[in-house]
């Protein structure tokens, strides 16, 4: 994971938000309408009003999931981060030295085998 993955996912979010907006925009231009109409055009706006509020509560949901998962996103990489700033210390700790041994592929320098 990495920062653009997460600034990848903030974007989304923020779409998220665009079009949540959009659709709160549309519910009350709709209901302006609604309250004036009557018979037929007052049935296919109440209609359109609903599948406006099932499409902003699916865009909500969304929103909401995708938040949470950027936040764990964001926690793993703060994770990493701070595991590879300590691994020279613990390296050193195990190899029995006060001084960071050398990072590499195969582990620390005093635990690979010649």
């Amino acid at each position: 994971m990495s920062s653009s993955t997460t600034d990848e996912m903030a974007a989304a979010v923020a779409q998220l938000c665009s079009v949540i907006a959009d659709l709160e925009r549309e519910r009350e231009r709709a209901r302006r309408q609604l309250a004036s109409s009557h018979g037929a055009d007052a049935e296919a706006l109440a209609l359109a009003l609903k599948q406006l509020e099932e499409k902003l509560v699916e865009a909500r949901q969304k929103r909401d999931d995708l938040e949470k998962r950027a936040g764990r996103v964001e926690r793993m990489v703060a994770l990493t981060e701070e595991l590879r700033s300590i691994r020279p210390e613990l390296e050193a700790q195990r190899c029995g030295s006060d001084r960071p041994t050398p990072q590499s592929k195969s582990g620390p320098t005093c635990l690979r085998r010649g």
